[in-house]
């Protein structure tokens, strides 16, 4: 089976020119950053959020996933 673009719909269009793309910003207490990782195959996407190791907010989120997981 060939591999083909899928359906372009205008948020796939979006964040695949930003494919790769750091964006500074979203969280109050370190510099944490934003990379956008678009799939030219599917409408699957994803932002991945990156948090300074010292984080206040990144060591609540892990103590709390660590406490249900």
């Amino acid at each position: 089976m060939s591999k083909r673009r899928a359906e372009a719909n205008p948020a796939s269009l979006f964040l695949r020119r930003l494919d790769g793309a750091r964006v500074n910003g979203g969280c109050d207490y370190c510099t944490a950053y934003h990379v956008v990782e678009a799939s030219p195959y599917t409408n699957i996407h994803m932002i991945s959020i990156y948090h300074d190791d010292w984080c206040p907010a990144l060591i609540r989120m892990e103590s709390r996933h660590a406490r249900v997981g």
